[in-house]
């Protein structure tokens, strides 16, 4: 169930008003303005729990200590009200601003039909899609998954130093040196924040599906587990994008197959994750799902040749007769 937070921080004192999806004051807490105090509030408070403040003094500060423990952290610019300011009835107002601007954001996106099919991908659900749907308008925009994760701040940017040493014939040569590994820093951060909630979602959930037992594998062979969520996430914005590009208006009834089409389509074997068809050494079979075929190749341009008229015409710009056969000898 959403938890909608408005907090009203001074100096001294901290005020946490709570709102229900409906819009229903749930409550509202008075705690001391310390980091410890606040997270035992919010613990306190059910899942899943997006949490509003006011820009001001303390916001950095306020921003840093909660958002570990909360799902959404909003900074709001509100204007100054020409009253006197009441703490409690200021966290209802920022706690219903959120819940607000959700309705608002939902009622919008329901009337696009990408919003309808992309809601069903791994961990977005309806709120993170409405988020997706301005920032990236059209899927297009991409010519591949690799630069829609860098976009989304998931491209993996290699970075080495002192390439070069000389040989033994005294030439330079590049040598393999220990690279360092990172992630791009020009990105959208609103992307960046969705597809890190919905790899959160989906570990939070363990559910039983392809995408939660290859994040287990990964575990199981080592891997970190800030390496593994951030394979899983970006797993997750392949499987968006193909989706979104697969043009459909929406889920047929064969969902399953569906699902295994674009998990085919999106996770190759580079993530970790190899379809049934490859494991068995066996191409896949050409389907149609929907109005789009899922495995198709890309489209190449055909290449055309240029022919050269003038070889062709005569001298008076006409074509030139066809040559006489040989004679044959008496």
């Amino acid at each position: 169930m959403e938890r909608y937070i408005g907090l009203d921080a001074h100096a001294s004192t901290c005020t946490l008003a709570v709102v229900g999806p409906s819009g229903k004051r749930l409550g509202s807490h008075v705690v001391e303005t310390n980091a410890r105090a606040l997270i035992e509030v919010l613990r306190g408070i059910g899942r899943n729990r997006h949490v509003c403040l006011e820009e001001g003094t303390l916001s950095e500060w306020l921003h840093e200590v909660p958002e570990p423990h909360v799902e959404e952290l909003v900074v709001a610019g509100v204007r100054k009200s020409r009253g006197p300011k009441r703490d409690k009835p200021d966290a209802f107002a920022l706690a219903g601003l959120k819940a607000r601007a959700e309705k608002t954001l939902l009622a919008e996106a329901r009337t696009q039909r990408e919003w309808r099919l992309l809601k069903t991908c791994p961990g977005l659900g309806p709120i993170r899609t409405a988020e997706l749907l301005p920032v990236v308008v059209t899927p297009y925009r991409f010519r591949s998954r690799s630069g829609f994760w860098a976009y989304c701040g998931l491209g993996i940017v290699m970075r080495s130093s002192s390439d070069w040493v000389r040989a033994p014939s005294g030439e330079w040569v590049k040598t393999a040196v220990q690279r360092t590994r990172g992630l791009n820093q020009n990105f959208n951060h609103t992307l960046k924040r969705i597809f890190k909630g919905a790899t959160t979602t989906v570990i939070g959930r363990a559910e039983d599906d392809r995408i939660y037992r290859h994040y287990e594998r990964l575990l199981e062979e080592g891997t970190k587990p800030n390496l593994a969520k951030l394979t899983l996430a970006r797993q997750i914005a392949a499987i968006t994008l193909a989706l979104w590009r697969s043009g459909c208006d929406r889920l047929p009834d064969c969902d399953a197959e569906l699902e295994q089409r674009i998990c085919h389509l999106a996770l190759s074997k580079r993530s970790g994750i190899s379809s049934d068809a490859d494991a068995g050494g066996q191409e896949p079979t050409r389907r149609r799902v929907g109005r789009v075929h899922l495995d198709r190749q890309p489209h190449r341009r055909k290449s055309t040749r240029r022919v050269d008229m003038r070889s062709t015409m005569g001298s008076s710009g006409c074509p030139s007769p066809p040559p006489l056969p040989a004679a044959s000898g008496a």
